[in-house]
């Protein structure tokens, strides 16, 4: 969705809209998904705009510990403050970035993508592993089988671990 600079008043403006899978470009492949549901709402400050933006969606991936199809649903927030590229300006020096500072996008022209910057929050959003399950066990490293379901029939000796020099060790 695209709005338009003239379309945010001085006081806060708000849209709703959905983005349809079809329109996610960053989205890997591997995940399917429902429909983004998408609230942004504007305010202008002095020299940029502050955007807070909610999204819900659902993802349909696999597991990353068993291969089993996975669920992910995602209900997040996001502040973003939006500067026009005309505002920024080379900093001399050294700079100082805040760790827990606010989030910072410019946009050029008089038009801001919104489907792009929620696209990008909800990959910025996205867990580092996605388990099936909380307690998943994961497939057995020796013979692939998923642990969840069967048991290993594989022989686990303690000593053929390649960590088990390490018990040898005095402390």
């Amino acid at each position: 969705m695209i709005v338009q600079l003239h379309q945010i008043g001085k006081e806060k403006s708000q849209f709703e809209f959905t983005l349809g899978v079809e329109q996610f470009t960053k989205l890997e492949k591997h995940f399917a998904s429902s429909d983004m549901k998408c609230d942004a709402q504007f305010q202008h400050n002095m020299e940029d705009i502050l955007l807070r933006g909610h999204f819900q969606v659902t993802l349909e991936t696999t597991c990353d510990f068993c291969l089993a199809p996975a669920t992910l649903a995602m209900n997040e927030e996001f502040e973003l403050k939006l500067i026009t590229e005309q505002a920024l300006s080379e900093p001399q020096g050294d700079l100082e970035i805040p760790l827990h500072g606010m989030d910072t996008e410019n946009f050029d022209g008089q038009e801001i993508d919104l489907g792009k910057i929620f696209e990008d929050q909800l990959i910025l959003e996205l867990p580092l592993s996605i388990k099936c399950k909380d307690n998943c066990k994961g497939l057995c490293a020796a013979c692939g089988v998923n642990l969840n379901l069967d048991e290993c029939k594989c022989k686990s000796d303690p000593k053929d671990h390649p960590f088990a020099v390490l018990g040898q060790l005095k402390l």
